[in-house]
């Protein structure tokens, strides 16, 4: 698959192993299944090229695959379906600054008596973490989860996200510490307006992006 932003186009290679019920991507990175979730996202994402189904499967890594700014159209339907669960993942990934540095990355998910996603965790082999995410809140269909990210030592992330599966609403906290320059900043980004439209085009030209942002 791949998504074109701005001047460049970025691609994933994605390859569906049913024996195991996992997903790889890019050769290096797999993801572990749970035969329901496998079932849903085979014939959404790997038959129907559903995106949003696989940014909702990648939401916690997406800037790994420098697929952040998609977040917003996930579908959220691992959280709509508390059958659908991660078992296990694998990543790999090279240093910024260090292109030598190969970190290899294990990652658990657990889930409450509810099959609510509960925590995740993203952590080296050699004990360095990346990742850490609690849910705090789960009512009815809102979540709120407190999140940890910690980008090479060097920039650190902490979080609180919620967020309505029915009323698509969005929105989180973030305080962000460069570490190098002892700096922190603080921002919110809130979801104001949720709309569904159809278009003959993948790829929106001036004038139909003007169109949608005059809907708000």
């Amino acid at each position: 698959m791949s998504f074109k932003r701005n001047s460049y186009v970025n691609k994933i290679r994605l390859n569906f192993n049913t024996q195991e019920k996992s997903i790889s991507i890019n050769d290096n990175d797999i993801f572990y299944l749970n035969g329901v979730y496998y079932k849903y996202l085979y014939k959404s994402v790997n038959q129907n090229l559903n995106i949003k189904d696989l940014i909702d499967l990648l939401e916690d890594f997406l800037e790994d695959y420098n697929l952040e700014d998609l977040k917003f159209i996930s579908s959220n339907e691992k959280y709509k379906h508390r059958d659908f669960k991660l078992i296990k993942a694998y990543m790999e990934s090279y240093r910024s600054q260090a292109t030598d540095c190969l970190d290899k990355w294990n990652i658990k998910f657990s889930y409450n008596k509810k099959g609510i996603l509960n925590y995740v965790l993203k952590k080296s082999a050699e004990d360095d973490q990346s990742l850490e995410k609690k849910l705090i809140i789960s009512k009815d269909k809102t979540f709120k989860y407190r999140i940890s990210r910690n980008n090479e030592s060097r920039l650190i992330l902490n979080s609180e996200e919620s967020f309505n599966t029915s009323k698509n609403s969005y929105n989180s906290k973030i305080s962000a510490l460069q570490v190098g320059l002892g700096k922190e900043t603080k921002y919110e980004i809130k979801r104001i307006v949720y709309k569904v439209l159809n278009s003959k085009k993948i790829f929106l030209d001036q004038k139909e992006i003007s169109e949608i942002i005059a809907l708000k």
